[in-house]
């Protein structure tokens, strides 16, 4: 909203219209982009991973079990 409104200072804050792009400022906005994708899909998979129905789940600990002892 601050790029295209000229926003006053509110309260403490102070008025932050700034038209100008420059170098770290487009590279501050494609890393917030960046992190934005990441946060969605981090908490996509997630929602994937709860939604699984619980299945039999192999412990890496127990014993394989032979039945082919002699």
């Amino acid at each position: 909203m601050y790029r295209y409104v000229q926003v006053p200072a509110i309260g403490p804050l102070p008025p932050m219209y700034e038209p100008v792009w420059y170098t770290a400022k487009v590279i501050t906005a494609v890393a917030e982009a960046a992190a934005g994708g990441l946060a969605l899909v981090g908490y996509a998979l997630t929602r994937k991973t709860l939604r699984r129905p619980p299945g039999r789940r192999v412990s890496a600990s127990a014993p394989e079990r032979n039945d082919t002892a002699g």
